[in-house]
């Protein structure tokens, strides 16, 4: 068996190999530095049963949950980060146990958190979750209000546990058969990932997780992804339901002009049934889930595709069926703003620029802005389109995902999200692009950024009060 050393010298000096690296520059050297020796032992403790490529190729990702491998600040590490957590997740539990009929459908809940990097998800099950995030949503010491991702990681959390309700219990049909070998196709999927998502963070300000503020500028961010994504225009929610899996889950350059999220779009539709149900009635989406818990209780049966909705207008005493038809069967915009108007909100439109996702409070300056109709990754020196959107400059310009733009009137496309906003609205902007390794180049006219950008202003705090039960 060859050695390290013989190993690492029979590659080339610049190979990629983290071990060329390792050898060459800290295999066998002396440490003087207390901090890199910690970080060394973490290596090799974590090396344990794996490859040591495998733990170079880590060592980054290593080195930043250890803190740099700082001794002090990981000496400081203490168990309020994990106590933080541990109370909030007890809360939301607690919140959604009391928010449905007893008893709960498990005796015992598991969570099981994997962190790692870039990573994020979860899968739900009869008594347990495994969920997937990154380990930097941890909560950090003596935190004042949740951050972003901390608030991501909850409503995680707050998602999958309401499963073990809507979806674990309360199901469609298509979902009750036992072969899990067989794709399994129903219209239903905004009701239970949608309804899902509407209230996963509708829990978090429920019961203090997070501010009303925190709450409607996910809200508002919400409503601004779903709107700039054209393919709410083409497809519906119910089609979106069905096609989960060859569309959702095989999406590809050109799915942004396409479909539409049963997730997103669909807590949104949640969210106008809710709204308006609690203007017609004195019932709301909340006394529609508590009956649905309830009947499965009673009957332990799964919904065939039109029950759901039958038995909401039986709950309700609400001729629905035209609400239903436009939130779900077809492509017109949801009455977000009439819906909302009555949770004491007013939602405004504003033509931001891409970099902006939507708010709320006080409305901002809305200077100029240009928009270019594409989505793509910021290089060193360059952009690579990942998707081009129907009717912007990008697709007039004759650009298509994969295409590397290099330059902009002449200067190198290094900041092009800057570049693009410096350009004078209406004019002719010159690009140099790649495709399949050729240079082309085209011109590009500017447009404005559309009015697409939500953002919420509260108009009346006490109907806000009302719905979010604060």
């Amino acid at each position: 068996m060859n050695s390290y050393c013989a190993l690492a010298n029979g590659l080339p000096a610049d190979s990629p190999d983290p071990n060329k690296h390792y050898h060459d520059h800290l295999y066998g050297f002396p440490i003087e530095d207390d901090n890199e020796l910690f970080g060394r032992l973490l290596l090799e403790i974590n090396q344990a049963g794996l490859s040591w490529t495998l733990i170079l190729q880590r060592a980054a990702g290593l080195r930043a949950a250890y803190a740099g491998f700082d001794i002090a600040a990981v000496a400081a590490f203490d168990e309020a980060d994990r106590q933080r957590l541990l109370a909030d997740t007890q809360a939301i539990c607690t919140a959604q146990l009391q928010f449905f009929p007893n008893p709960a459908p498990f005796a015992h809940y598991t969570f099981l958190l994997h962190l790692g990097d870039h990573v994020y998800g979860g899968l739900e099950h009869t008594s347990s979750t495994a969920l997937l995030a990154d380990r930097s949503w941890l909560p950090e010491n003596n935190l004042a209000e949740a951050s972003d991702n901390y608030t991501q990681l909850l409503g995680l959390i707050s998602h999958e546990y309401f499963h073990a309700w809507n979806v674990k219990s309360i199901k469609p049909a298509a979902l009750a058969q036992s072969d899990l070998n067989q794709e399994a196709y129903t219209e239903l999927l905004w009701a239970f990932e949608g309804i899902t998502s509407y209230y996963d963070d509708l829990f978090l300000v429920r019961n203090g997780r997070i501010s009303p503020t925190a709450y409607l500028e996910i809200l508002a961010k919400t409503i601004t992804r779903v709107h700039r994504n054209p393919g709410h225009r083409r497809q519906t929610l119910a089609q979106s339901s069905f096609h989960a899996w060859d569309k959702y889950y095989k999406q590809n350059e050109n799915s942004p002009n396409a479909i539409t999220s049963y997730y997103q779009q669909g807590a949104l539709a949640a969210l106008c049934l809710d709204l308006y149900i609690r203007q017609q009635s004195r019932h709301s989406l909340d006394s529609i889930m508590q009956t649905l818990y309830q009947d499965w209780l009673t009957r332990k049966q799964p919904l065939h595709e039109t029950e759901w909705e039958e038995l909401a207008q039986t709950i309700t005493g609400l001729d629905l069926r035209n609400l239903f038809n436009q939130l779900i069967r077809s492509t017109r915009p949801l009455p977000l703003e009439t819906a909302l108007a009555h949770a004491g909100l007013r939602l405004h439109w504003l033509p931001l620029p891409p970099s902006h996702n939507g708010g709320c409070g006080p409305l901002p300056a809305v200077p100029p802005a240009n928009d270019f109709g594409a989505r793509f990754q910021q290089n060193s020196s360059d952009i690579t389109l990942s998707h081009v959107l129907n009717g912007g400059s990008a697709e007039q310009a004759g650009l298509a995902p994969g295409d590397r733009i290099v330059a902009i009137n002449g200067y190198a496309a290094n900041n092009f999200a800057t570049q693009w906003q410096q350009q004078k609205t209406g004019s002719q902007t010159e690009l140099h692009y790649f495709r399949h390794g050729v240079l082309h180049h085209t011109n590009a006219t500017v447009q404005p950024a559309e009015a697409n950008t939500a953002w919420l202003t509260i108009e009346n705090p006490a109907a806000l009060q009302a719905w979010l039960q604060i």
